[in-house]
């Protein structure tokens, strides 16, 4: 059957855009058992990325087939979708844990500040200040409470403004 990746390939893009890859219509037994393993991953492939099929739903059809070399080559292709799936997670993970920890340690440097500003000019500072300031989870905030710091003219003028 020589004709078989052509007739492999129209029937995929015929199925999906009637909304049925994985329809009977492309799983045809004869034409998978006839298709070399290049096609077989093509297909596949672009099941599980471009056209989005579920992997479990895909994996049902696929055994339904009963082709060791098929079953063979959607393992493969599940695992390295899998795999890129896991890589993307790991990669957003470090993006989002960067972010985190640069806006965690904008925060802390913010409190800090407010805090060492309100020490030089005003001498020790209660209990409930600082832990109000160390609560503080806004960069915009703090920086208005910094403002505030250098301008005020007792840490009761700065508390009464910025903590109440």
């Amino acid at each position: 059957m020589p004709e078989t990746p052509a007739v492999l390939t129209l029937r995929v893009l015929k199925a999906e855009q009637m909304g049925e890859l994985l329809g009977d219509e492309v799983w045809d037994r004869a034409v998978f058992a006839a298709v070399k393993r290049e096609t077989l991953e093509w297909v596949l492939r672009y099941l599980l990325y471009a056209a989005d099929v579920n992997v479990q739903d895909l994996d049902v059809v696929v055994t339904k087939l009963n082709l060791p070399e098929t079953e063979r080559t959607f393992m493969t292709a599940a695992e390295q979708l899998i795999e890129r799936g896991i890589q993307r997670g790991i990669q957003q993970g470090r993006s989002e844990g960067r972010s985190e920890g640069l806006l965690a340690g904008r925060l802390e440097a913010h409190r800090r500040s407010v805090l060492a500003v309100l020490e030089s000019r005003f001498g020790e500072i209660p209990r409930a200040v600082y832990d109000r300031i160390s609560d503080l989870s806004s960069e915009a905030r703090l920086m208005e409470m910094l403002r505030a710091a250098s301008r005020s003219n007792s840490l009761a003028e700065f508390s009464a403004n910025c903590l109440e």
